[in-house]
């Protein structure tokens, strides 16, 4: 007698590919309006973090920032909690209140949780010209998300984000600045604000929990339908 149900060997592909799905590339957004719409959408709740209550000066490599931890290289960048230019508060480098060109620093989740969104504005200075695109970046959870072509020589500022699916996470959001050195132009000074960030508890792995119980079943009736079958009998 055969089994007729999936054996392993389909199921457990079927299980990867699950596992992949739970791992979708993350949403790029540089809109925070459409942003927050499709963190609420996706039921997630957002929290914001914009330096008005945190302590001025700099801050260590895994310093709490609200919910999230924050991570950086000592010896390349050090952010810090400064002055806005508008008498509030924003994250810039140290000692000269901004960051600049080739400054590079992340975010993750606090213990227990997992970072499935995030999004902040770039407040950057005024240039001697237009700058390409992609000057600052946000990346994390497979996806990068790039400020847009030709920012205005008059500085402003920008909004970068990213969302990834259910039962998916960042792992960490990282903020840079390319050096534009290189390519013939100068990187403008650059300051973070006014962030937005889900960092759920995780769900259940469900697929993985679900694919690993089919496949196991599968195996399971396979090998009873063949220790089930007769022996052949030799003449």
């Amino acid at each position: 007698m055969r089994c007729t149900s999936l054996s392993w060997r389909t199921l457990v592909p079927l299980a990867m590919a699950w596992a992949g799905a739970a791992q979708a590339q993350a949403v790029v957004y540089t809109d925070r309006t459409a942003f927050e719409a499709a963190a609420a959408a996706a039921g997630l709740a957002l929290r914001a973090e914009a330096f008005e209550a945190a302590a001025p000066g700099p801050l260590a490599p895994g310093a709490a920032v609200g919910g999230l931890r924050i991570g950086f290289d000592a010896a390349l960048t050090q952010p810090a909690v400064v002055a806005d230019g508008n008498g509030g508060q924003a994250l810039g480098g140290s000692p000269f209140d901004a960051f600049v060109g080739g400054d590079r620093f992340s975010f993750t989740a606090g213990a227990g949780h997992v970072l499935r969104a995030f999004g902040a504005d770039v407040v950057f200075a005024p240039s001697g010209g237009d700058l390409p695109g992609g000057v600052y970046a946000l990346a994390g959870g497979g996806a990068t998300a790039f400020s847009a072509a030709l920012l205005a020589a008059g500085g402003g500022s920008l909004f970068l984000g990213l969302i990834t699916d259910t039962g998916s996470d960042l792992g960490s959001a990282g903020l840079s600045a390319l050096d534009g050195s290189a390519q013939g132009f100068l990187t403008p000074a650059w300051q973070v604000d006014n962030l937005l960030y889900a960092a759920p508890v995780p769900e259940p792995p469900s697929p993985w929990l679900l694919a690993a119980g089919l496949a196991a079943v599968a195996l399971r009736r396979q090998r009873r339908s063949t220790d089930s079958q007769p022996e052949e009998k030799h003449r």
